[in-house]
């Protein structure tokens, strides 16, 4: 940070925080809070939705989604009311379970209880302003230390005892509402500007898949005269081209079943599963330029590309050419048709490949094939180029926003005369 520091430190008595200005003070958080307890251990009414039954899940960005989140009975909600579930106006919530850390502000009278991977900390007026003491919960330095002391395997959890006893470095009332003011103000522009940039994200996205999708339906010369193709989707479609069923093109088969001992971080040969690479192993089970497309999960039908001596694992499906074809003209036409639709609905999607393999797909001529897939290659790779700087960027402010509060909660940096 630019800002100077303060005129004075002492040291905290806190190992992972350091030195503190002289005339802050450190107090556990259970000593600031009237009130530190989870919610509701009990599973909710569904029966009625009169209620907003808030967990880990509803928190995002310091904001509570009310209209996404679980709906409880009246019965139910007084029920949990009287039982201590209900956090009010200047509570901070600070989530326990799951994605531990998650935080939020209540700053209004909302009637709504939460779970018990929620915690309320209803933090003592005279003692901690809570936006503050909100800041101080999303400071870097006291979530590595919160990381330290998370259990479990399958869902990670923080038990609320070990919460209260976390230390909180704070200043008189006064300045923690000028730093809670500066904070504001500068989050508020890095957070703008943030979302500029991921909206800037959007519209590459949206542009590299639109100059794939103009290139292999309908070609790289703009006044080719054109034809029905008689496939809905597609539409017109240049007049020279043909429109075949994918089986005619290119056969569809799952790769080799392997199991999670066979495939290792560092060996000769790549692994590919569904979602791209996976690890490596000992064996192969293709040699060759392949276009393989995911067969399970929530990413179904997704596009990757395989060369030279790889496994091919069952949840990725080979496309192996029936006739000759560029494998980029291929994986990118494939990449626009959207094949997760064809997935079969169950609570593990599996692509439906008998049904793939009767799709027709617009076929140019293979010296027309490589001249797209040229062009594809080229150009996306500019788009690419301009995404992966734009996600720097991001990564960035987002670096300098968490830096910013940690400087600015923990007295590195001296506020008083910047608001």
């Amino acid at each position: 940070m630019k800002r100077k520091a303060y005129p004075k430190y002492k040291p905290s008595g806190v190992e992972w925080l350091g030195e503190v200005p002289e005339h802050w003070e450190i107090e556990r958080l259970k000593r600031i809070s009237k009130r530190l307890t989870d919610g509701s251990h009990i599973s909710p009414d569904l029966s009625g939705s009169e209620f907003p039954f808030v967990s880990t899940v509803d928190i995002k960005n310091g904001k509570i989604n009310f209209e996404d989140c679980i709906k409880t009975s009246t019965e139910c909600y007084e029920y949990l009311v009287q039982n201590g579930c209900q956090p009010f106006k200047n509570d901070v919530l600070f989530s326990k379970d799951g994605t531990i850390g998650r935080t939020a502000v209540i700053d209004s009278s909302t009637d709504f209880v939460v779970a018990s991977s929620l915690v309320i900390i209803s933090p003592k007026v005279f003692a901690i302003v809570p936006k503050y003491l909100d800041y101080w919960l999303n400071n870097s330095m006291l979530q590595q230390e919160v990381s330290l002391q998370v259990s479990g395997a399958a869902l990670k959890r923080i038990s609320v005892e070990k919460i209260g006893r976390f230390s909180v470095a704070f200043p008189p009332l006064f300045e923690q509402q000028l730093i809670v003011a500066y904070l504001d103000c500068e989050t508020a522009k890095i957070d703008s500007l943030i979302t500029k940039k991921q909206r800037l994200l959007s519209l590459l996205s949206e542009r590299r898949t639109a100059l794939i999708s103009r290139a292999v339906t309908k070609g790289l010369d703009a006044n080719v005269q054109t034809k029905p193709s008689g496939v809905e989707w597609l539409g017109e479609v240049p007049e020279h081209w043909e429109a075949k069923k994918l089986k005619y093109i290119s056969s569809l088969k799952s790769g080799e079943g392997i199991t999670v001992e066979d495939i290792e971080e560092e060996d000769e040969y790549p692994v590919f599963g569904g979602n791209g690479l996976r690890g490596f192993t000992k064996q192969y089970t293709h040699n060759g330029e392949y276009v393989l497309i995911g067969r399970q999960g929530a990413l179904c039908g997704n596009i990757n590309y395989a060369k030279g001596k790889f496994w091919a694992s069952e949840h990725a499906v080979v496309a192996t050419p029936v006739e000759a074809f560029s494998v980029l003209w291929l994986g990118e036409l494939l990449s626009i048709m959207n094949l997760n639709q064809y997935s079969l609905s169950a609570a593990q999607p599996g692509l439906a490949i008998d049904r793939i393999k009767e799709l027709f797909i617009p076929v140019p001529s293979l010296p027309e094939q490589k001249a797209i897939a040229a062009y594809l290659d080229r150009e996306t790779a500019k788009i690419d180029a301009l995404s992966a700087k734009v996600e720097t960027i991001i990564k960035r402010l987002k670096e300098y926003r968490t830096a910013l509060i940690s400087e600015a909660v923990t007295g590195k940096i001296d506020l008083r005369e910047a608001v």
